[in-house]
């Protein structure tokens, strides 16, 4: 089976100028409404040079027809990613106590506000969820269980489900939205 050349240029995209655009994310995410423009706009025209798009193309058509977020979206998902990883944390780790303690003076933000500010929407989706704390065995794998239950009947295949599962990576949609 060929492979498209514009997957092959996304790919490119993805693996070798994104991790630039985005290193270290959580901790400028902050910057000017300005800045962040500069950062659309570098993206944009890489899409569009990727596609071979006109100047004139609908930069969320572009974000579409190549499967890459928009600057600002996966800004709010790099932002919940990190806040995740330190809400893992013990209660004792520096990292959890400077989050559990930090504030903001104003619009000025220092990073770990900002990513709880950020996280904020993403922590009330939480509500009622086991958040299980990162041990020496889980580093770098991610245990959430989040459950939604709207029938006795849905709480029954859920339970079965996460039985034969447990421990394991699993991920359950059943809003036809998603």
């Amino acid at each position: 089976m060929p492979v498209c050349m514009m997957d092959v240029k996304v790919s490119l995209y993805k693996n070798m100028v994104r991790p630039h655009v985005e290193y270290a994310i959580p901790v400028w995410a902050a910057i000017s409404e300005t800045d962040l423009g500069k950062l659309e706009k570098v993206q944009e025209q890489c899409l569009k040079n990727i596609i071979g798009a006109k100047c004139y193309s609908s930069t969320s058509v572009v974000e579409v027809i190549t499967r890459i977020m928009h600057v600002r979206i996966r800004i709010r998902e790099l932002c919940c990613r990190e806040y995740l990883r330190i809400k893992r944390k013990d209660d004792q780790h520096i990292l959890r106590q400077m989050l559990d303690q930090t504030s903001r003076a104003g619009l000025r933000f220092c990073p770990l506000s900002y990513i709880t500010v950020m996280s904020r929407r993403f922590e009330r989706t939480l509500v009622g969820c086991t958040l299980v704390s990162e041990s020496k065995e889980s580093r770098g794998t991610l245990d959430i269980r989040i459950i939604t239950i709207t029938t006795t009947r849905d709480k029954v295949e859920v339970d079965r489900c996460l039985e034969r599962h447990w421990g394991n990576a699993v991920q359950m949609f059943t809003d036809g939205s998603v």
